[in-house]
């Protein structure tokens, strides 16, 4: 396999993750407007009905960046909630 093969199938994973991301925004926004509690990237993956924890990963930071969301960088990993919640952080 040839160096261009490997950089263009890394590209398009990465495209393909981004992609993603937009159609799982709405599902993550409102799962953690009903959470009472912040929520771990495996949670909101599940209960939001996204496949790849990478994905959910890339759309909870995508929508940290647009302010939509609240999130923290714990000792392990993320945590995010809802934007009307403001008890953390």
């Amino acid at each position: 396999m040839s160096f261009r093969k490997v950089y263009y199938i890394r590209l398009s994973y990465r495209y393909s993750v981004i992609r993603l991301s937009i159609k799982n925004s709405d599902k993550i926004t409102d799962y953690l407007e009903k959470c009472k509690e912040p929520q771990a990237i495996e949670t909101i993956r599940k209960n939001a009905g996204i496949t790849h924890w990478d994905a959910a990963l890339v759309a909870c930071l995508e929508l940290l960046v647009a302010g939509e969301i609240n999130g923290m960088k714990t000792s392990k990993s993320w945590i995010f909630w809802g934007k009307k919640d403001t008890r953390w952080g």
